[in-house]
């Protein structure tokens, strides 16, 4: 089972890797997750569940390729994705203008947010759809890939052991979920 290619050099912003987060978020509760990796333990929730696209292709992405896909969308995620989401989550206290300014106000908010989260993840597709992966099965593969990734944040932020311990349980957590995504995606595929 290959990664589907796109035919072009420019990112596609309707792929598989976006129908397959929609998917998550409608199945699980994904962008919860997501939120709380990024507060608690400085991680792109969207590299998460990129991981758990490439392992439902049974892939192993390898650290340096890892890396590079971080660096690749580390500066988007930083400049635009993640102040997107503190401005709609800090717009929560704004809730007392009424609850129809308050409701058209979050519809917009939360519009951006999404539309930067597409282009984020067409900019992962791009880069992961032309990697060498190494081929293992899916379960196996998304243990695998979390590892790594946990590895290289744990690295980069210093983490004390109590912290380490809940991003390895939130981590298990995601797993879970995603496993149980792509059992529902198998089935309904048959």
């Amino acid at each position: 089972m290959s990664l589907p290619v796109t035919a072009t050099t420019e990112y596609v912003l309707e792929n598989p890797l976006w129908e397959y987060v929609l998917s998550l978020w409608r199945t699980t509760c994904f962008r919860g997750w997501s939120e709380r990796l990024q507060q608690h333990f400085a991680l792109n929730g969207s590299l998460i569940a990129a991981l758990g696209f490439v392992s439902s292709y049974h892939r192993l992405l390898a650290a340096e390729d890892m890396q590079a896909l971080l660096r690749s969308v580390e500066p988007f995620h930083k400049k635009y994705q993640k102040k997107l989401t503190e401005v709609r989550q800090r717009a929560e206290s704004y809730r007392s203008m009424g609850e129809t300014i308050w409701t058209t106000w979050e519809e917009l908010l939360l519009k951006a947010e999404m539309q930067a989260m597409q282009v984020e993840f067409a900019a992962i597709y791009h880069h992961v759809q032309y990697l060498p992966l190494q081929f293992m099965p899916a379960e196996q593969a998304l243990s695998q890939n979390l590892q790594v990734y946990s590895e290289m944040a744990i690295e980069k932020t210093a983490m004390n052991q109590i912290k380490i311990s809940e991003l390895q349980q939130c981590l298990q957590e995601i797993a879970v979920e995603i496993r149980r995504n792509h059992s529902s995606d198998t089935r309904s595929e048959q």
